[in-house]
């Protein structure tokens, strides 16, 4: 299912990519990822799905992924040099 709304959302790229963003703009591409759901309703799977295209396809810091999601800082730097 994210997968597909991974998939749907190519053009939201390049409206976060390549800039600083602010933590609104994080909330504001976290939320839209989500559809309406919580963070707190996902499995691990799809967390790590949102988590990787937060570090792959957002100019969001580690710190403000780890913010917005509620992940350990610590997960997230093993999570991105594992993708």
């Amino acid at each position: 299912m994210m997968e597909h709304y991974v998939k749907a959302q190519i053009g939201l790229k390049r409206e976060y990519m390549w800039r600083r963003l602010s933590y609104e703009e994080v909330v504001e591409a976290a939320n839209h990822f989500l559809q309406g759901r919580t963070i707190f309703s996902l499995s691990k799977e799809e967390m790590d799905e949102i988590v990787k295209w937060m570090i792959l396809e957002t100019s969001a810091t580690l710190s403000q992924i780890s913010a917005v999601l509620h992940v350990s800082y610590e997960y997230l730097k093993r999570f991105s040099h594992r993708i």
